[in-house]
């Protein structure tokens, strides 16, 4: 039977994938928009800073799930959890560092 910690973690994953789905829309919006006039740098700019939020949500998702890591929650699903947190550490704090 799983617990609500199991259920958090289900939730979390759904929200981490939202979140980095719509980050990933906004790199190839700023990568397409790499020519813009200098009128249009501004939403270039705010496009950048928007992504850096969203992979801040992120990580602070992963963050938290130490606390719930201890939960009813199967082997595999930890492992899982692991590589997750990892590769969303290694992207480091920010996507653009510019802005």
């Amino acid at each position: 039977m799983r617990d609500a910690a199991a259920d958090r973690i289900k939730r979390d994953a759904q929200m981490c994938a939202t979140l980095l789905r719509q980050m990933y829309a906004l790199d190839f919006s700023i990568w397409g928009s790499s020519h813009v006039a200098a009128n249009q740098q501004q939403h270039v700019y705010a496009m950048m800073l928007e992504a850096n939020k969203k992979l801040v949500e992120v990580r602070n998702i992963i963050n938290g799930w130490d606390d719930i890591s201890k939960g009813n929650i199967d082997d595999e699903e930890k492992k899982l959890m692991a590589e997750i947190k990892r590769a969303i550490q290694a992207a480091g704090t920010r996507r653009y560092d510019h802005v």
